[in-house]
């Protein structure tokens, strides 16, 4: 199955069967640890991501709007667990039961 994503907003463009491939072709399932390095050749490893987390290829323009703020490269593809939580030294977005709290059940 290949879900196709647009480029420029990752808007849903078009979902369909590759019948290229073997229709007995397993999915893999792969631990995320092990995918934050690749395999790069001769046994060495080599992580996509920069040493604080983020994706320096996926940089985008609202950085320069939320910079002042104290967000590094604001929209960023970030690894798991380093995601920018911080506004000018204050937490947000760090309360495992937020939605808990903001959320009532239907009745």
């Amino acid at each position: 199955l290949v879900v196709r994503l647009r480029a420029a907003d990752h808007y849903l463009q078009q979902v369909y069967v590759d019948r290229t491939r073997p229709a007995d072709t397993p999915y893999r399932d792969f631990d995320y640890r092990e995918l934050l390095s690749l395999d790069v050749g001769d046994g060495a490893r080599r992580s996509l991501f920069a040493p604080g987390g983020l994706l320096s290829v996926s940089a985008r323009a609202e950085r320069w709007l939320l910079w002042p703020f104290g967000v590094p490269s604001a929209g960023a593809m970030r690894r798991s667990g380093t995601h920018a939580i911080a506004f000018l030294g204050q937490r947000h977005f760090d309360d495992a039961r937020l939605l808990e709290t903001l959320l009532e059940p239907a009745p």
